[in-house]
């Protein structure tokens, strides 16, 4: 037809993006069977510039601010320890989740928002009027 379906991702953030990318190399960290793979991930965690918005929210800061404080944890000792990556992946999943789900709850508010206030709110008005043959009363 028209495509694969959006049934993922959606509803995400610059922030719930970085989570879910790095809990995916964390987990590609834990399963690599050589080490070269393992050293491709590792580069990846630490080094990765990603793209956080320009001009950022008091509160998107905030989650920048303790996003780049949690990954200075991740040092070369810690990822090369296979339970501590898993550790680590599990923790950056849960915020990947926790962010995706903060970002549907404000999308399906400003989904209400605009149907209660904006076009459809004219609708709603134009529903309480009746048509007639010399004008529209309510």
């Amino acid at each position: 037809m028209c495509g694969e379906l959006a049934l993922e991702g959606n509803r995400t953030t610059s922030m719930s993006r970085c989570w879910r990318r790095t809990a995916s190399w964390l987990a590609k960290l834990a399963k690599a069977k050589t080490e070269d793979q393992a050293e491709a991930e590792r580069w990846k965690i630490r080094f990765y510039a990603h793209d956080f918005p320009p001009y950022p929210s008091m509160e998107v800061d905030r989650e920048m601010v303790a996003f780049n404080v949690w990954r200075r944890w991740l040092a070369p000792a810690v990822l090369k320890d296979r339970v501590w990556t898993e550790c680590f992946a599990e923790h950056a999943t849960k915020f990947a989740e926790n962010a995706e789900a903060q970002a549907e709850r404000a999308a399906t508010f400003r989904f209400h928002n605009w149907l209660h206030e904006g076009p459809a709110a004219g609708l709603g008005r134009q529903h309480k009027l009746s048509r007639v043959a010399t004008g529209w009363i309510t």
